[in-house]
């Protein structure tokens, strides 16, 4: 059985492997927006609010109209222990919705 993935998963890129006859995920390849430095027009600056704060799912689906990008959100930014990030009153940076679909989809 395939494993199946939307257009926008983190996985959508990476390649399956046989594991003990098992389909499982290889070694996840990143997208090519988070393998290189985006330029100033290619990024944009979000202000972490109350509803927010902790929340990177939240923040996707205001910026990006989907919940699902939220693994974006933490990659781009480098956080390895997302739990209680980001903390309100914080500014991050995100890719610009235009730059994330045209790429992703």
């Amino acid at each position: 059985m395939a494993l199946e993935t939307l257009a926008y998963s983190r996985f959508s890129a990476t390649d399956t492997v046989l594991q003990d006859g098992e389909e499982v995920w290889g070694v996840w390849r990143k997208p090519s927006l988070l393998l290189r430095t985006l330029q100033n027009s290619e990024q944009m600056v979000y202000r972490v609010g109350p509803s927010t704060a902790g929340k990177p799912d939240r923040i996707a689906l205001e910026v990006y109209g989907t919940t699902k990008l939220d693994w974006l959100i933490i990659a781009f930014n480098n956080q390895v222990n997302p739990f209680g990030w980001p903390k309100a009153g914080s500014v991050i940076k995100l890719p610009i919705p235009d730059l994330v679909f045209g790429e992703l989809l």
